[in-house]
């Protein structure tokens, strides 16, 4: 791997992609050029062509402005995950899980418009994959964008989480229980455990593992949020989980989401008028938003279990 060489493909990258290489596409491109199976002008023409540069220039969701092309947030990201900032994320899959790759089922949650899935399964990452978002413009855009691909895209929300099989992802469980054994502060992986947790319904394990997530990340307002719904769920500790849903609300107070949980927190407490105002907000926010309009139906017509003892339907 001469360093000419290198350099040349990482001035591409950064002048096409806007970012460095990852290890595994500078390996590559680098020893293709040296066994003459590629040019430079064919790197060039691969990376202008590729999913990733196409949202770069189509969608400002992806841009370099975009948090997640941020290289201080890639090398937060980076480290969560392999422990070291400069380790890629995907390259320790291909090198640490080899042995077990393709996966036969990978989940992508909030896909956007699906550059991800793709790259991931281009590199043999998983033999299919299930990937939502809320968002129904981009899932229609990663439908089409996914050419002959098994990828499966579908409109969800992650507090419902409703189309997929309950069953579907107790492998990867397993794998997520092998690398907290020998990473037991990945915090991706321990929250990973309790959304996995969370769609089978398996509501007191989650909890565990998402109280564990919390404590390595106190800050994280997506952990304070799955767990303030998982409370409301549970019927548990409301008056701690509305304070936590409270608190991320202070710092994205149009967060829909969050919204919801804050009204499934004032539902389970038996709190009707607040569930039904605050789930009102949510719709306001997402007017198309099916599972917002389903809630407000069922904090109108169902009495949570709070109330059962005192009623056979809620208040309007």
């Amino acid at each position: 791997m001469t360093s000419d060489t290198t350099k040349k493909i990482t001035d591409l990258y950064q002048d096409i992609l806007k970012r460095s290489p990852d290890k595994t596409g500078l390996y590559y491109f680098v020893s293709k050029i040296n066994k003459r199976e590629l040019t430079f002008e064919d790197v060039k023409k691969i990376l202008n062509e590729s999913d990733e540069a196409k949202s770069l220039k189509e969608y400002t969701h992806y841009s370099d402005k975009y948090w997640n092309d941020l290289e201080v947030v890639g090398k937060y990201k980076n480290k969560l995950a392999t422990g070291n900032e400069n380790v890629h994320w995907i390259g320790d899959i291909l090198n640490r899980f080899k042995e077990y790759l393709p996966f036969d089922d990978v989940l992508v949650v909030g896909c956007g418009n699906g550059w991800l899935e793709r790259q991931l399964y281009d590199l043999g990452i998983g033999k299919h994959f299930d990937a939502f978002d809320m968002s129904e413009k981009y899932v229609n855009e990663a439908k089409e964008l996914k050419q002959s691909r098994a990828i499966d895209y579908f409109l969800d929300d992650i507090n419902s989480m409703s189309k997929i099989e309950n069953n579907k992802y107790d492998v990867a469980l397993d794998h997520l229980f092998k690398a907290i054994k020998v990473q037991p502060n990945n915090v991706d992986a321990v929250f990973a455990i309790c959304n996995t947790y969370t769609k089978k319904r398996y509501y007191t394990d989650a909890i565990t593992y998402c109280e564990t997530a919390l404590k390595l990340n106190p800050k994280d307002s997506d952990f304070m949020n799955r767990l303030a719904w998982l409370y409301a769920k549970k019927g548990i500790n409301i008056d701690l989980g509305i304070k936590l849903i409270q608190k991320t609300l202070k710092v994205y107070p149009n967060r829909s989401d969050y919204i919801d949980t804050l009204s499934e927190l004032y539902y389970a407490q038996g709190d009707i008028v607040e569930a039904v105002k605050e789930i009102r907000k949510a719709i306001n926010l997402k007017p198309d938003h099916a599972y917002y309009k389903q809630q407000l139906w069922k904090f109108k017509n169902v009495a949570p279990k709070s109330m059962m003892t005192q009623t056979g339907k809620a208040e309007s």
